[in-house]
């Protein structure tokens, strides 16, 4: 099975303006985090939402969950695991959300394998992929892999079946760090997010202060020894749920 994760899902700054709802979650503060929500079978998608890092609270429209049962799978940008609550429903008196979590998952059985392809605005790209088994009563890690410069990717497990999602992810990068030593190709995310990542076009160490970010692509900026040029971060994106059988 094949599937494009076409379009312009540029993360920015969210417009908290539209939201009336904010829950505090267990997730891990300074990782970002994409939250899909399900219907109570997961087989249904109705909306995402984004945790900031540097924040425990994800924010969203009260009447897209009142008194209406779902289940929330989170996927944290630097953290290994799958991240999930089950049969939430949003009530009056209701401040936050508990998310259990589940690392890879093992044991045998027979190989399975799901396969496909990744383009941005209709190029390949590489993205990191992760496959997450949402079918039964616990929501487990079966893959993860990196898409190639075609833009394809093969992820494989042993022995589940059952539903599963697939969620792919742009590199965020690291947190500036004074006088740390860089090589071409890595990537800075700011501590404030902006939409944009900053990426290393000439090796060096970075300065002693964090710089001020410019906010337009290709734009470039220079931090001790360090030139690196911004490019925009595509929010995760998830498809699915898909049928291993």
């Amino acid at each position: 099975m094949y599937i494009d994760f076409a379009g312009d899902f540029k993360y920015g700054v969210l417009d908290y303006s539209q939201y009336v709802v904010t829950l505090e979650t267990n997730l891990e503060v300074n990782s970002l985090a994409y939250i899909d929500v399900y219907d109570p079978s997961g087989a249904v998608f109705l909306f995402s939402v984004v945790k900031l890092s540097g924040s425990a609270f994800i924010a969203f429209k009260k009447t897209d969950l009142y008194n209406i049962p779902v289940k929330f799978v989170a996927r944290l940008l630097d953290i290994s695991g799958a991240y999930w609550a089950d049969n939430f429903i949003l009530q009056d008196g209701i401040v936050d959300i508990e998310f259990s979590s589940q690392g890879a998952a093992s044991g045998g059985g027979e190989l399975k394998s799901f396969n496909g392809s990744l383009t941005q605005d209709g190029q390949p790209v590489s993205r990191s992929v992760y496959a997450l088994a949402i079918g039964g009563g616990v929501t487990k890690l079966l893959a993860n892999a990196v898409s190639d410069a075609a833009g394809d990717y093969s992820l494989s497990w042993n022995g589940y079946t059952g539903q599963i999602l697939i969620t792919a992810i742009d590199d965020y990068g690291d947190l500036f760090a004074a006088s740390a030593l860089l090589s071409i190709g890595a990537r800075l995310h700011p501590a404030t997010p902006n939409g944009y990542v900053y990426e290393v076009v000439s090796s060096g160490v970075l300065g002693l202060v964090e710089p001020a970010w410019p906010v337009s692509e290709g734009e470039s900026i220079t931090s001790g020894e360090v030139q690196l040029i911004a490019k925009p971060f595509y929010r995760p994106k998830s498809a699915g749920p898909f049928t291993i059988v």
